[in-house]
């Protein structure tokens, strides 16, 4: 449940178009050095409890047996854009073997041209194309000399593609809360039926080949194909991760690499599902005690609003399209964003009323935001997960122990990988990523999705890396705060990075 970065700044109806939020990031425009920034050190551990981490190192990731991709050959694509498709191999254990075409978008730099810039929104399973393609941008100072590059990874939107959705035709999805065996027969069923429908449609084998490993090699005969000899990435969410894996591969073509909401690398499946669970629980905890002063809720506040409508949908059944399932991804989805609190309680307020059209707008969003057949292919096999039904169950429970109002449905979501057709990969462990250049990691105090612990912990980790704390809400600081914004420019055309534990 890492999801995305791309967020944009508020206006209420484009709010409730929140894939659009999402997706559609705004350009940041020529920022002055927004600060001052404190170089306040981080010291003491996070308050978000994390599960132990594994210690099995990953495998290497060796480069790529053919030759380099490229030069890329770009063509028009509207809108002042360039688009191109570059062929990589399916299996680099068969490198000669069937290929996959890898879609790029670029926004071509204003003046003296430094380099390129690859950007990822995470997901996994957000398309870079349209993230760039729908406005995301580096400060103008900084796209004067970087042109901007979005990419969809292997399975992705353009690139070639994982071929099964979820059909959200046949009404409210099942329970991921349940509360007997009916119930949880029902969600099982749904998730093996989804499992099976996605093993008969990959005809080609992708779903193999859809994990980290395989993109970060992608990104490197990307990187040499545009002409870097160094890659200079931005990573949002999940985005970090491969920017992570690459880092730990290749160091030393490592360039400025800017991590944006992190994805802790050691984390297996239920540790990363399990540590959110208790993250969402904590920032919603934050929105409940916002009621009267930062927001305007329901009566009785956000909590007891969102207790009642549950209980009325558990015992008289799901209102249209929303049933206990849908409840929940509203709450999530609007956790990501601050722009979206007051949207929710209003939503909160009209359901109280009789009327869930905003609820199911927002859950909608939270299902639409990534296509589910590629998040569930990567996060089923990218790491280590519960090996079956039983096992699943058993995480599920201790989830939902740890994180009582959303451990069930940040767990049960995937429950889809118990019966999953494509194998996990091994454990990995930190990454180090001995040789390469400082790396610049963010993270925000309170984000929902990659807690600031992760942050915290890989920059730890790293040979040389400094951390910058935002002190703001919701996922990823990059389009949200003028002064992390400040620290990526500097960073990007002076190499000069910030002192370790700098606080925005």
């Amino acid at each position: 449940m890492v999801r995305i970065a791309g967020r944009r700044g508020p206006g209420r109806a484009a709010a409730l178009a929140v894939t659009a939020l999402f997706l559609a990031a705004a350009s940041c425009g020529d920022d002055s050095d927004a600060g001052p920034a404190s170089s306040v050190p981080t010291t003491g551990p996070a308050s978000t409890p994390t599960s132990a981490a594994p210690t099995t190192p990953s495998s290497a990731v060796a480069p790529a047996a053919t030759a380099p991709a490229g030069p890329v050959d770009w063509q028009p694509c509207g809108g002042g854009l360039t688009c191109a498709s570059v062929p990589m191999p399916l299996d680099y254990g068969d490198p000669d073997g069937p290929v996959v075409t890898i879609a790029l978008v670029r926004r071509a730099a204003t003046g003296s041209r430094l380099g390129s810039v690859f950007v990822n929104p995470g997901g996994p399973g957000a398309s870079g194309v349209d993230f760039v393609a729908n406005g995301f941008g580096l400060d103008s100072e900084t796209a004067r000399s970087y042109d901007v590059i979005g990419f969809d990874p292997r399975g992705v939107g353009a690139s070639t593609s994982v071929a099964c959705t979820l059909d959200r035709s046949a009404g409210p999805l099942p329970d991921w809360s349940p509360d007997d065996a009916g119930e949880r027969k029902t969600m099982d069923d749904a998730a093996e039926q989804f499992a099976r429908s996605c093993a008969a449609a990959d005809t080609t084998g992708l779903l193999a080949h859809l994990r980290t490993d395989d993109v970060a090699r992608d990104l490197d005969r990307l990187r040499a194909a545009v002409g870097d000899e160094q890659l200079h990435y931005i990573g949002f969410s999940f985005g970090t991760l491969i920017g992570l894996v690459y880092a730990e591969a290749f160091p030393e073509r490592v360039g400025h690499l800017v991590l944006d909401g992190v994805v802790d690398p050691q984390q297996d499946l239920p540790d990363l599902l399990t540590t959110q669970a208790v993250a969402f629980e904590q920032a919603f905890a934050v929105l409940d005690s916002a009621c009267g002063t930062r927001v305007t809720c329901p009566p009785g506040g956000v909590a007891a609003a969102q207790d009642e409508l549950m209980a009325r949908l558990e015992r008289d059944g799901p209102v249209g399209e929303v049933g206990p399932t849908e409840l929940d991804a509203a709450a999530l989805i609007t956790l990501y964003d601050e722009a979206l609190w007051p949207v929710y309680t209003a939503a909160l307020t009209d359901a109280l009323a009789g009327d869930f059209g905003a609820i199911e707008a927002l859950s909608d969003s939270f299902t639409q935001v990534v296509p589910f057949g590629v998040y569930a292919g990567v996060e089923c096999t990218d790491s280590p997960r519960p090996a079956d039904r039983a096992a699943w169950s058993a995480f599920a429970a201790a989830t939902t122990t740890l994180a009582p109002r959303f451990g069930p449905a940040v767990a049960n979501e995937l429950v889809t990988c118990a019966w999953w057709p494509a194998p996990a990969g091994p454990a990995r462990g930190p990454v180090t990523a001995p040789g390469a250049r400082p790396v610049l990691v963010v993270g925000n105090t309170n984000d929902p999705a990659t807690p600031l612990a992760n942050a915290q912990t890989v920059a730890g980790h790293l040979e040389a890396a400094s951390l910058v704390v935002a002190e703001i809400d919701g996922h990823t600081a990059y389009s949200s705060s003028p002064c992390v914004r400040a620290l990526v420019r500097r960073y990007l055309l002076d190499d000069e990075l910030p002192p370790d534990g700098t606080r925005c």
